[in-house]
C-alpha cells in the first residue's frame, strides 16, 4: 500500500481513490447492517489503514461526550443527508480532536456503493 500524507486533504482523497472499491463496499455493508453512518479510517505508522474496517453508525452518536459535532461541525448533518446507495461518508480519525470527514460519490455509475456491494456479495470482481 502506498504511503499517504495523513495531514492533508489531498492525502485523504488519494487514499479514497486508491481504496474506492473496498471503502464503498464496507460503507454500504455497514449501512445495510447498522443504518446510516461513516466508514472510519485511522492512520497507522504514517499510512492510512482501516481497522476492522470500522463503521460508525449514526444512531450511536447521541450528543453525549465525545460529541462529534463539537470537533466535526456538520458531521451528523452529512450522515443524515447522503444517499447510501450512491455515496458514502468517510471519517479520518487522526487522534485526539483531529479528524476530517467527507462525502464521496463515484463518477462511474458502475462503482456506486450499492453496486459494488452486490458484485462482491456474488463473488464477482470489478474492472
Amino acid at each position: 500500500m502506498s504511503e499517504y500524507d495523513v495531514a492533508t486533504q489531498e492525502g485523504h482523497e488519494q487514499f479514497v481513490r486508491d481504496c474506492w472499491d473496498f471503502l464503498a463496499y464496507h460503507a454500504y455493508d455497514g449501512y445495510l447492517r447498522l443504518g446510516r453512518g461513516a466508514v472510519v479510517v485511522t492512520p497507522v505508522k504514517s499510512e492510512l489503514k482501516i481497522k476492522g474496517p470500522a463503521y460508525l453508525p449514526l444512531d450511536t452518536i447521541d450528543g453525549s461526550p465525545p460529541d462529534p459535532e463539537q470537533f466535526l461541525p456538520g458531521f451528523v448533518q452529512c450522515l443524515t443527508e447522503y444517499d447510501p446507495a450512491q455515496e458514502f461518508v468517510c471519517m479520518f480519525a487522526l487522534g485526539g480532536d483531529l479528524s476530517f470527514f467527507a462525502r464521496y460519490a463515484s463518477e462511474d455509475p458502475a462503482k456506486t456503493p450499492a453496486i459494488l456491494h452486490s458484485v462482491f456479495k456474488r463473488g464477482g470482481k470489478t474492472q
